[in-house]
């Protein structure tokens, strides 16, 4: 592979990655306005506690795996085998500590009175920690391929505004 063929290659990735980031960054500019409007300011401070507290679990259920999972599959990335095992190995890790999060959340959603008063709030945050569980970005990373990464972070991002605008319609 030439020198400027692999630049090529290099620009196209980061140039794909990109526009999947980019979904990252615009869609809460579109989800906050109308949050705000419906819900009013007083509870898109509850909604964005909420999401911190959806943030702080999926830190038990990723465990690294983002950093250390990339890692191992780019290793791996010619061996079936080896690729197979990373993924069962990690996302049988991800259901435990996605267990070890539910049961964290629900005792702090059960005992502590800030968070019991909005107990569907945050229960209903817990589904993105759940969904975090069987996110393949950092496999697809692994693996560089960031064309599927992108597509499905341009989905699922499009699929949360389109739920958000389907089902938050009051306060």
């Amino acid at each position: 592979m030439s020198f400027s063929s692999l630049i090529h290659e290099i620009k196209n990735k980061f140039l794909i990655y990109s526009i999947g980031q980019g979904f990252n960054l615009v869609s809460p500019i579109i989800i906050a306005p109308y949050i705000i409007s419906v819900c009013k300011l007083d509870s898109f401070g509850k909604i964005g506690l909420g999401f911190a507290f959806s943030l702080f679990l999926i830190l038990i259920v990723d465990y690294a795996f983002d950093i250390k999972g990339t890692k191992k599959i780019s290793e791996s990335r010619n061996s079936y085998e080896q690729l197979h095992h990373q993924l069962v190995i990690t996302l049988f890790t991800k259901v435990v500590l996605v267990v070890i999060a539910f049961l964290i959340a629900f005792l702090i959603i059960s005992f502590v009175p800030m968070f019991s008063t909005e107990r569907t709030l945050f229960f209903l945050s817990f589904t993105i920690v759940f969904a975090q569980v069987f996110n393949p970005t950092w496999f697809l990373q692994g693996l560089e391929d960031f064309k599927t990464s992108s597509l499905i972070n341009i989905l699922s991002k499009s699929t949360y505004l389109i739920m958000v605008f389907l089902f938050v319609k009051q306060k």
